[in-house]
């Protein structure tokens, strides 16, 4: 699988080319600094898996996001970021990313990011899904281990967010009510929240 990776920072760059050593599956292709060059090499080459710092290669810029999960829907898209505000979380997601962790990551944890992005899975450390569904912003001691969705899981969360009860989500589903409650617990312990009304805002916010 072809990767390329976009960070302004040199030992940021660096690092990420080190872990990706790591995987077999990967072959990188490339590197930029910057906008121009990302976008360049889409268009020149196929990159299966783009590993992108937006904030330090496109100075935020959540269009340029949006233009490439747009116009490249074929390449996955993994956030490895530093500081973000929550608002800021919320318009990655929105942009249609595939995966999102932050350089507070273990380098398991991002091998098991990529393995996911480059399937398409969505992959979320929980920094980033505390950003997504807090006020708060998260402690030095936020817990960054993964929180990853199955297809069926993303679907049941999507169905809660458009308000649907549980038996009418079993109904539509084609699943048994149990089914369903089952798989609203692994959702509540995987996102580290508990109540209906925070999976509604997770699945708004995560434009689902």
């Amino acid at each position: 699988m072809n990767v390329f990776v976009a960070d302004g920072h040199f030992l940021s760059r660096e690092g990420v080319k080190n872990i990706l050593l790591s995987n077999q599956n990967c072959e990188l292709v490339g590197e930029a600094v910057n906008k121009i060059e990302i976008l360049k090499n889409l268009r020149s080459q196929k990159i299966d898996l783009l590993i992108i710092d937006p904030k330090s290669v496109l100075g935020f810029k959540n269009e340029i996001l949006k233009q490439i999960t747009n116009e490249y829907p074929f390449t996955k898209v993994l956030i490895i970021g530093g500081e973000y505000s929550q608002g800021d979380v919320v318009e990655i997601i929105q942009s249609g990313v595939t995966a999102f962790v932050t350089k507070h990551c273990s380098k398991a944890e991002i091998l098991k990011a990529i393995d996911f992005a480059m399937v398409g899975e969505k992959f979320f450390c929980n920094k980033v899904i505390e950003l997504m569904i807090s006020k708060n912003k998260p402690t030095e001691n936020s817990n960054c281990d993964p929180s990853v969705l199955t297809d069926r899981e993303t679907e049941i969360l999507k169905l809660i967010g458009e308000g649907l009860t549980t038996s009418k989500i079993a109904e539509k589903l084609n699943l048994s009510i149990h089914t369903i409650n089952t798989h609203r617990k692994n959702i509540s312990k995987k996102l580290q929240i508990n109540t209906p009304a925070q999976m509604v805002k997770y699945a708004v916010e995560s434009d689902l």
